[in-house]
């Protein structure tokens, strides 16, 4: 019997600069992934809207900030 799905995640690391802008948006999670990318050389934005937990808030605050809207 299998208990998990094999997946495959693509490496972003290549991809991201230090000199990039990062932003972390969710839960506490992103809150406690800050520290860990600022000891890595990188100057990450955390949860500027706040902490949220729910998916769809989450997509429903970057769609309004893409769009400029409230």
């Amino acid at each position: 019997m299998k208990f998990k799905l094999d997946f495959n995640i693509p490496s972003l690391s290549s991809n991201i600069k230090h000199d990039d802008g990062v932003v972390l948006l969710g839960s506490c999670f992103s809150d406690s992934m800050t520290s860990h990318f600022q000891s890595s050389g990188f100057n990450p934005l955390s949860n500027p809207f706040g902490t949220l937990f729910h998916p769809i808030a989450i997509a429903n605050t970057i769609k309004a900030a893409l769009t400029n809207s409230t």
